[in-house]
């Protein structure tokens, strides 16, 4: 029996090609909207409506000065 050689020779070209080039991950975060915790999703036809976050923030606020004049907080009985 003879013994396995193993190859040495060097890396085709398209070998060399298929790996993924090096980065730099020093200053990598982690991503805050990963759990989901500021995310929020839109159905289709309000992404439609509000085609960023722009748009869905200024209505919001918009909405919440609505109900401010409408429903006025309660204080307490004087």
């Amino acid at each position: 029996m003879s013994a396995r050689r193993t190859k040495t020779s060097e890396p085709s070209a398209a070998s060399l090609r298929a790996i993924p080039e090096v980065r730099d991950w020093s200053k990598a975060r982690r991503n805050p909207y990963a759990r989901g915790r500021r995310a929020r999703v839109l159905d289709a036809d309000l992404a439609k409506a509000f085609p960023d976050s722009t748009s869905v923030n200024a209505a919001l606020r918009e909405l919440l000065a609505v109900r401010a004049v409408v429903r006025p907080r309660r204080g307490r009985a004087a």
